[in-house]
Order: C-alpha cells, then structure tokens, then sequence
C-alpha cells in the first residue's frame, strides 16, 4: 500500500510501497499534487515539493511515476522538486540513463534531484 500525504503549502509526503500496482492508483490520486493552472498574473511558477522519504519499497514504475509528475508539473507552470530518493530508486534511474534526466545530486549528501 502507498499513499500521498498532502502536508500543505505545496508540500507532499510518498509513503508505503511503490510497485506496478500502487503506483497505478497513486497516478490516478495525484491530480490533488498539481492545481489546475496558477494564477496567469503570478510570474513565479508554483513550487511543490515530493518527500520520498517514507517509501519502503520501489520498483522501476516508481521511476515512471516520477516522470510523469515532473511532465505533468511543467505541463501546467508548476516547479516540482522530489527530496529523499530512496536508493532503489536512485539505482534504477541510472540503469535506465535517467538520472541526468531527474537531475540526481552529485554528492551523497544532497537530499535528491530537483524537477523542473
């Protein structure tokens, strides 16, 4: 099980296990991550933030997953940066040659790639 907690002011926690399954229902319940369109007369773009830190569990539709929002976050103005990848996750990113895509941090210590 996997769920997207809303934490407010543009700030979301993933928590649970990410595999074809959650993943599928998590895709159909995000439509709450993304507004519909800003406000036109704001020039920032809106920044949302995804915590991966509660993830337990991540096969390579979680990659996908993250994709999709990071498309789907620019697709309507918004700025999402996703935090705390778990290394499952990190791992298979860079098998797939997506990790320059997601824009991974160059250095353990940072907290994780940031989408644009």
């Amino acid at each position: 099980m996997a769920q997207l907690l809303e934490l407010g002011d543009g700030r979301f926690r993933l928590e649970g296990e990410l595999n074809l399954h959650t993943v599928a229902n998590l895709a159909r319940e995000s439509r709450r991550l993304f507004p519909r369109r800003r406000d036109q007369a704001t020039p920032e773009p809106a920044l949302l933030e995804l915590d991966l830190a509660g993830v337990t569990q991540a096969r390579s539709a979680a990659v996908a997953l993250m994709l999709d929002w990071l498309a789907r976050a620019n697709s309507r103005g918004s700025q999402l940066r996703i935090i705390n990848w778990p290394e499952s996750m990190v791992r298979i990113a860079k098998f797939s040659n997506l990790a320059e895509l997601l824009e991974f941090p160059k250095s353990p210590g940072e907290t994780g790639p940031a989408g644009a």
